[in-house]
């Protein structure tokens, strides 16, 4: 990915670097690298915000959604860029501090942890691969929905955000939004769609 989007490192640099001590030239690359990933993060994120869908009315309680949706952590059942999720670590249960690979579709693997995790309201979601140029954020939350009927006591909200970050995640963000986009609202409509399905079957 990289490799279309930067030019080799030959060409960034001087021939006279040739000269500088190794020691010096590894302090000034990842210096220059940090520098970037800096530059990527708080320049550019004004033009790749975080991707953000809200469901209002899902005919389940937040038990059942978290059930359903986040606690096995078979995301994979709802996540249409995933293909597993793989080496759950504890309990294999969705905990505070539990990682895990999420292997993707398109063939890459990112190593997760899951942080502010409370059982039946929230769960957040924080990887990153090719030494932390690309890195992945989300976060879900379930409430009950304190607009619904009273009819409706069983009606909750469902809110789920992504971003991806570092030097490549912000170019993604930038020039495929799109499928970022497509990506995190099928994910929340899966998981609406499963925890009514699971509600009505009780």
């Amino acid at each position: 990915m990289c490799s279309s989007v930067f030019p080799p490192r030959s060409r960034l640099v001087p021939a006279s670097f040739a000269l500088i001590p190794n020691l010096i030239k590894h302090h000034i690359i990842e210096e220059s690298i940090g520098l970037i990933d800096y530059l990527f993060y708080h320049g550019l994120s004004f033009y790749a915000p975080m991707v953000e869908f809200t469901a209002n009315a899902v005919a389940a309680t937040p038990e059942t959604i978290w059930r359903t949706c986040i606690e096995s952590m078979k995301w994979e059942s709802w996540d249409p860029d995933l293909r597993e999720v793989r080496d759950v670590s504890g309990t294999g249960l969705c905990m505070e501090g539990t990682t895990c690979t999420f292997c993707m579709k398109d063939g890459q693997d990112l190593a997760i942890k899951l942080t502010n995790v409370i059982i039946n309201e929230s769960v957040d979601f924080n990887g990153s691969f090719m030494n932390g140029l690309l890195r992945a954020e989300g976060k879900v939350r379930i409430m009950p929905n304190a607009n619904a009927d009273s009819s409706l006591s069983s009606t909750s909200q469902i809110k789920y955000s992504f971003e991806l970050l570092g030097v490549v995640g912000m170019l993604a963000m930038m020039f495929k939004k799109n499928e970022v986009v497509d990506g995190t609202r099928v994910g929340l409509d899966n998981m609406v769609r499963m925890s009514e399905e699971a509600q009505r079957g009780k």
